[in-house]
């Protein structure tokens, strides 16, 4: 699914009633089928349900995109407190490999007898 990049819970319903809408709505009222032909106004009803349904839609994949995108955005910062912990912990024994090595390079004292 492609990323959505604009937040669909601002989105307006266009005004279906406008004259840009005309051909649209005639083309609504030439192709319904029924019982009761469908006025203007049902057009417009129809096509108001539409762009809602469809922005119902939209909504829900941006919710879900941005539960996705919370997920992996913790998911990273875990991985990288469990990188600072291993380079911590690394940090750690080369410092403790350094101190055995300056241990083993000091001079040593022979053991004191009090009785000598």
């Amino acid at each position: 699914m492609p990323r959505i990049t604009e937040d669909p819970t601002k989105a307006t319903c266009p005004n279906y009633e406008e004259d840009e809408w005309a051909f649209i709505r005639q083309s609504l009222i030439a192709a319904h089928i029924g019982d009761e032909p469908l006025t203007n106004e049902g057009a417009v009803e129809k096509l108001k349900e539409a762009w809602i349904q469809s922005n119902d839609r939209k909504i829900a994949e941006w919710n879900e995109q941005i539960r996705n995108d919370e997920i992996a955005e913790e998911i990273a910062a875990q991985e990288a407190r469990e990188e600072e912990r291993r380079r911590q912990m690394e940090a750690e024994r080369e410092a403790e490999a350094e101190r055995k090595e300056l241990e083993k390079k000091k001079p040593k004292l022979n053991d004191f007898d009090p009785t000598k």
